[in-house]
């Protein structure tokens, strides 16, 4: 999982299929195989929440859930905000397993993406599980989310969540800036046709 300060944030993380991650929790360390999809029931879906904040909080409490019944663990009432970022990761990571499938398929087993790929001339690779975008900024002085972006899909609902609670973060401000701001973390293709 990629959070702020480029690690794993010690929350545990939701990976693809077949790979394993390590789950800290009250100085204990735990390395359980975590299945992409198993977490999160079929049915649910991003375009059922109007609400970035309401899917996150749902999701972080299916998460907590499974993490409950794999380790049985007690846990606060409350939702951590490592939670919350563990559940933002995995709607990341599910954006780009839908939309980049092929791709983000091609990237797993360490073959070259077709030429026809709509991701091709943005040098994707796989890191921990995401599709981050390699450029020129990748030799700037600064953090490693604005070095390497993660790729979007802009007409996916996570995302345009994602952009809506960003456009009222910033107090409704204009399109460019909204853009601006995303762009600190994210690449997001198609993001300004709506």
């Amino acid at each position: 999982m990629r959070s702020k300060n480029g690690g794993d944030g010690g929350t545990g993380v939701y990976m693809r299929e077949g790979t394993t991650s390590t789950v800290t929790a009250s100085d204990r360390t735990y390395s359980k195989f975590c299945d992409f999809y198993s977490a999160i029931p079929e049915n649910f879906g991003s375009p059922k929440y109007s609400s970035f904040w309401t899917l996150l909080r749902v999701t972080a409490w299916i998460l907590r859930f499974r993490q409950i019944t794999i380790r049985r663990d007690g846990y606060s009432s409350n939702l951590t905000a490592l939670e919350l970022e563990a559940a933002r990761s995995y709607w990341i990571q599910a954006v780009q397993v839908e939309c980049f499938a092929a791709e983000f398929k091609t990237l797993r087993e360490n073959m070259p993406l077709p030429d026809g790929s709509k991701l091709s001339r943005f040098k994707p690779f796989l890191d921990e599980g995401f599709i981050p975008l390699v450029g020129r900024q990748q030799f700037a002085k600064l953090s490693r989310e604005q070095r390497r972006p993660l790729l979007l899909d802009g007409q996916h609902h996570f995302t345009k969540l994602q952009i809506l609670q960003t456009h009222i973060r910033l107090h409704h401000l204009g399109v460019r800036v909204i853009l601006s701001e995303l762009r600190e973390e994210f690449w997001l293709l198609r993001a300004s046709d709506d």
